[in-house]
């Protein structure tokens, strides 16, 4: 159970941490007058995390990640 509690509040706090940045880069109004979707740079974020052991690599890491960013934006969250 506390297990199960740790990961909630991780998932928690990745995706309030990935919201607090998307918003930050999104309040800067960075002009692209060439994007169909805003006048403004919007961002996407996957985010991740692992504790490491011997079988992960850093390239696991990203697999999920980029996993996680395309998900984002299927979500456009």
């Amino acid at each position: 159970m506390v297990g199960r509690i740790y990961r909630d509040i991780a998932q928690d706090i990745k995706r309030r941490s990935a919201d607090m940045l998307r918003r930050k880069i999104e309040a800067l109004h960075i002009s692209h007058g060439q994007s169909p979707m805003s006048s403004y740079v919007t961002v996407s974020i996957g985010v991740t995390y692992t504790i490491p052991n011997i079988n992960t690599s850093s390239e696991d890491l990203f697999k999920v990640a980029d996993k996680a960013l395309y998900q984002a934006k299927n979500d456009k969250t």
